[in-house]
C-alpha cells in the first residue's frame, strides 16, 4: 500500500504542476493537489470512510457533470481530458482511503 500511496502522491503532484499552464489553473491545481495531499496524509493516518467515500463521490459527480459539457470526444479536447482526469482522481481517492 505504501508504494501505491507514493506513486499517487508523485503522480498527482505532477498533474497539479502541469495544470499551472491551464486556462483555469487554480481550479485544476486544487483538484489534483488535494488527491496528492490525501495520499501523503494516508501514509501516517487513517482517512475516515465517510470522508473517503464522500470526496470520491464528489469527484465522480463532477466528472459526470463535465461529461455532458464535452463538445468533441477526442484527446485534444480540454473538456474530454478534464472529465477523465476527474474520473481518475475519484478512483484514486477511493483506493487511497482503503485499508
Amino acid at each position: 500500500m505504501k508504494i501505491f500511496l507514493f506513486i499517487a502522491t508523485i503522480l498527482f503532484t505532477l498533474f497539479a504542476y502541469l495544470q499551472l499552464n491551464d486556462p483555469d489553473p487554480i481550479l485544476w491545481f486544487g483538484i489534483y493537489i488535494f488527491v496528492a495531499t490525501l495520499a501523503m496524509y494516508r501514509f501516517n493516518k487513517e482517512i475516515p470512510r465517510d470522508f473517503q467515500i464522500g470526496f470520491s463521490a464528489f469527484y465522480l459527480g463532477m466528472s459526470f457533470i463535465w461529461f455532458f459539457q464535452i463538445n468533441e470526444f477526442a484527446f485534444d479536447s480540454e473538456e474530454f481530458r478534464e472529465t477523465f482526469g476527474l474520473l481518475i482522481a475519484a478512483i484514486f481517492i477511493y483506493f487511497i482511503g482503503r485499508k
